[in-house]
């Protein structure tokens, strides 16, 4: 394997945010870039993260107005699997968790939290957070998954590699294709139904331009059998190209965001909450939302 290409720092345009309505011109307020890509133990070794993971290497920085000129996009120049969009989510629904984003202030452990799914209330809430994802699915077009979730606060990451194992940076893997056919596959919408902001962490490049820019710099690798989809893939690009910034998009309680998580290297994180994280989670072809 080639040494990493420190010099490839530069946004690339690829995977865009959608700015409409509300967050016309506010992006700034918004967005952080990081510093690149870095190895999890090097930067957080007190947390418990797997030997293999990457996370966004700090300092954050503010974005220049040519990055952001870069990132921004219009509903009308969207592609498969290359845009985020952040919105505002109606209050009924928000109004409906209101029984575990309160004991998500007063509780001290997520199987505290997760006995609260098994109540009806939950369950009655998460049948409204289903139905409004119902409504901003593609038409005849499915829906997958659907539930409220929980992380502890602080955490620079929050998905697990195999709990309580952090997994870091990663693609979603729901559904194992080509490269080539990631852009059609569904997209993640979240909810913050948490009382703390949060943040979304993603790459802005679709994993067919990875491949490209791997190509173009003669980065080899090698998946291992047994080993989880694309996991030597992205592995490689993080290694080799630590200089490339992970973008931090803050979610607001009563937000939500859509992106194409089985086609970009994501993660959330729940850096700076006080209380326990709470989003909720469903999967399929998501429209953009219209003002």
């Amino acid at each position: 394997m080639p040494s990493t290409l420190e010099g490839v720092s530069t946004l690339i345009a690829d995977v865009r945010m959608i700015v409409t309505g509300h967050d016309k011109g506010n992006l700034e307020d918004r967005v952080m870039f990081s510093s690149g890509i870095i190895p999890a133990k090097s930067q957080h070794d007190s947390f418990p993260y797997w030997e293999g993971a990457f996370v966004p290497r700090q300092p954050w920085r503010k974005p220049e107005n040519d990055e952001l000129e870069l990132l921004s996009g219009s509903v009308e120049d969207i592609r498969p699997g290359s845009w985020v969009q952040v919105f505002t989510f109606p209050k009924s629904v928000y109004d409906a968790f209101a029984l575990i984003r309160d004991a998500s202030a007063t509780v001290t452990t997520e199987q505290q939290l997760n006995a609260f799914r098994s109540r009806q209330e939950c369950k009655d809430a998460v049948n409204i957070g289903l139905k409004y994802a119902s409504t901003i699915v593609f038409p005849e077009t499915r829906l997958g998954g659907g539930n409220v979730y929980f992380n502890l606060p602080g955490l620079p990451t929050t998905s697990n590699y195999k709990d309580p194992i952090l997994l870091g940076i990663h693609t979603d893997t729901l559904c194992d294709v080509p490269l080539k056919y990631r852009p059609f596959s569904p997209n993640r919408l979240c909810l913050n139904l948490g009382l703390c902001d949060r943040y979304l962490l993603f790459v802005n490049l679709g994993l067919s331009r990875i491949e490209s820019l791997m190509r173009e710099h003669n980065v080899e690798y090698k998946e291992v059998p047994g080993r989880p989809p694309l996991q030597a893939f992205r592995m490689a690009f993080m290694a080799n190209f630590p200089a490339y910034p992970v973008i931090r998009v803050r979610i607001r309680p009563g937000e939500g965001y859509i992106a194409p998580t089985e086609n970009v290297l994501h993660d959330g994180s729940s850096e700076g909450q006080t209380t326990f994280d709470v989003p909720f989670h469903a999967h399929g072809h998501f429209r953009p939302i219209l003002d």
